[in-house]
């Protein structure tokens, strides 16, 4: 019996896992002065690819988005980023849908005490919430 409890947590885990590929984030800048707050989606769905960033030009987040059938667009990049601990070495610009900025594509894991370089203030105080799940 103990067996099949352990067995049937970790089955629902594994398909809940696989079950959401995007995520609403709320960003939230810590230091009392700045008060910057923002809210973006990350991660696509099963049937889209998309890449979220923030546009320090256009100063709010955006993203862009394909269908994972189709090759992605030509014009990503892709870059070395050996200070940010969160990708294995290399990350993803993309071009701003809204100006001619290219943008960083940022990696989050939802962890409470993950904090980010506030894009205002630019202190390390930019405290990351997942709203909700979906796909």
């Amino acid at each position: 019996m103990k067996t099949k409890t352990i067995l049937s947590i970790f089955l629902f885990t594994l398909a809940t896992t696989y079950a959401f590929a995007g995520s609403e984030l709320k960003f939230t800048c810590e230091n009392r002065e700045c008060k910057f707050e923002a809210k973006c989606k990350s991660g696509g769905s099963k049937l889209v690819e998309e890449r979220t960033g923030y546009c320090c030009t256009c100063k709010k987040f955006v993203s862009i988005s394909w269908n994972r059938k189709d090759t992605p667009p030509q014009n990503l990049k892709a870059i070395w980023v050996p200070q940010d601990l969160s990708l294995p070495g290399r990350g993803n610009l993309f071009p701003c849908p809204n100006c001619t900025n290219y943008v960083y594509d940022f990696q989050t894991y939802g962890s409470p005490t993950n904090r980010f370089s506030c894009p205002k203030c630019n202190h390390h105080t930019l405290k990351e919430e997942i709203l909700m799940f979906y796909d």
